[in-house]
């Protein structure tokens, strides 16, 4: 190696910039890893606009450790290194045209990484971007995205953040409503054909994005349409705003044919059910979540059970019927749309629920149970979809060895421990584990994780219902 490389030691700025467009890097794909992200990154905040690109950039492990909030630090060290070197493998793939014809272009990342020879100086790394990148870094001249990097720090997912990017770039450009077929959200997301092949699936993490991107940046994505033809998903609508425009909420896309604008059909719904325990609050909410269309239709259908007698709980009954998307009269060829509005954590249950017993005045306890199955199906739910992405897998064998170290343990936790380890579990097969897994033993640790490193999920989830825990004067633990 050329010893006399220039090295650049320190970031110059605390924003990232690149090249978006049809030929940038925001809407290209990039299937990178969490730890891959978060290297690229720092690098670009550390190239010069006047460089060759030929200088060595000098990374250090510790202050992305930092500037993440990573806990674990000798765990992470050793997954950003390895990162720094898998990037050597990555490529960027963009669909294109030459003389006419179309092709799908691939250019690498990094062409250069080295790391000190002696333990007692590994705590960096020197990088450089390949030539053939400069160019989607460097010439800015015309469509370009610039990020404040500490947004992208507190993703924990690199679907949100490919979402994140491409999002803040359509809205920079001032497009509220940002279409993709389904295909095309696929490629740029990099979601591995295999993964997620129903759109249901899909919709399940999107909404757990969705929410990342809501709590942690500088947008906000206030809901999120499909239009379908002949019952299949076809094109998702985004819509989305910077934060400081974020109270300027638009009413939900319906097609116009379907739209009940006047205030005297509002109250009039509300007169239906106010008799059935449903507030005043929680039906202007439905309205502004849903639309009033949406209400109306779901109202009448409801209120033909609970009338029969049928429903024994008609505010979950009727706000399960609001949550349900898929709720139609017949079946349409022609498109339909339905919207939802976000951030969630977790989707809400998507089934109409079975009709059961009258109310009576002795079903208390019964709310306050159906409440807290619904609270910890959530959890649960969430849990294993972050436990579906790899990093994810990997941070929980991490929690379990640093669990295994702590001197003080519960017998439970060691208990659990013994029982993790008799399954030989690793990366690959914790979620399919997970998921097929009996266990109470297991299920409350797999949450206690859940509780312990995504915080801010477990915290959105209470959040969403702990009104209704209130009204029933539950506590939601």
């Amino acid at each position: 190696m050329n010893t006399e490389l220039k090295i650049v030691n320190a970031p110059l700025r605390e924003t990232v910039v690149m090249k978006a467009g049809r030929a940038g890097i925001v809407e290209a794909q990039m299937n990178l890893s969490i730890h891959e992200y978060r290297v690229f990154f720092k690098m670009l905040t550390m190239v010069d606009r006047e460089s060759t690109g030929k200088e060595l950039l000098r990374i250090s492990v510790s202050d992305i450790i930092q500037e993440c909030h990573l806990t674990n630090a000798g765990y992470h060290y050793k997954t950003l290194k390895e990162a720094a070197l898998s990037l050597m493998t990555r490529q960027i793939k963009f669909p294109g045209t030459l003389d006419g014809k179309p092709y799908t272009f691939y250019v690498s990342i990094i062409d250069k990484t080295a790391e000190p020879r002696f333990e007692t100086d590994d705590l960096h790394f020197l990088t450089r971007f390949h030539p053939d990148l400069l160019p989607f870094i460097l010439d800015l001249k015309s469509e370009f995205l610039t990020i404040n990097r500490q947004y992208l720090n507190h993703l924990g997912s690199p679907y949100s953040i490919k979402l994140y990017m491409v999002l803040k770039h359509q809205s920079r450009q001032n497009h509220r409503f940002v279409t993709y077929t389904l295909e095309q959200l696929r490629f740029i997301l990099s979601i591995p054909e295999d993964s997620y092949r129903k759109y249901g699936n899909l919709r399940q993490v999107l909404n757990n994005w969705v929410y990342e991107i809501n709590e942690f940046t500088d947008i906000t994505i206030h809901s999120v349409t499909e239009t379908k033809r002949k019952r299949l998903v076809q094109d998702v609508t985004f819509e989305v705003s910077h934060k400081h425009n974020a109270h300027h909420r638009l009413e939900p896309i319906l097609p116009e044919t379907s739209r009940v604008p006047t205030e005297d059909i509002k109250d009039e719904l509300f007169e239906e059910i106010r008799n059935y325990k449903i507030t005043r609050s929680q039906f202007d909410n439905w309205i502004q979540l849903y639309g009033r269309e949406h209400v109306n239709f779901r109202i009448k259908v409801g209120l033909r059970y609970i009338k029969q007698g049928m429903i024994r709980k008609p505010y979950f009954y009727m706000d399960s019927l609001m949550k349900n998307k898929e709720l139609v009269e017949q079946d349409e060829v022609k498109p339909t749309v339905a919207t939802y509005t976000l951030p969630r954590s977790v989707p809400a249950t998507e089934a109409m629920p079975s009709p059961t017993l009258p109310l009576t005045s002795k079903n208390l306890k019964q709310q306050t149970d159906d409440l807290m199955e619904e609270y910890y199906e959530r959890m649960n739910e969430a849990c294993n979809n972050l436990l579906s992405v790899r990093e994810n897998a990997l941070d929980f064998l991490d929690y379990v060895e640093q669990l295994r170290k702590q001197t003080d343990k519960t017998i439970i936790v060691s208990m659990s421990i013994q029982n993790f380890d008799k399954e030989r579990l690793t990366a690959e097969t914790l979620y399919d584990y997970f998921k097929a897994s009996n266990s109470g033993m297991m299920y409350t640790f797999k949450l206690q994780y859940f509780k312990d490193r995504h915080s801010a999920i477990w915290n959105g989830i209470r959040t969403q219902l702990q009104s209704q825990a209130d009204q029933l004067g539950a506590k939601l633990d």
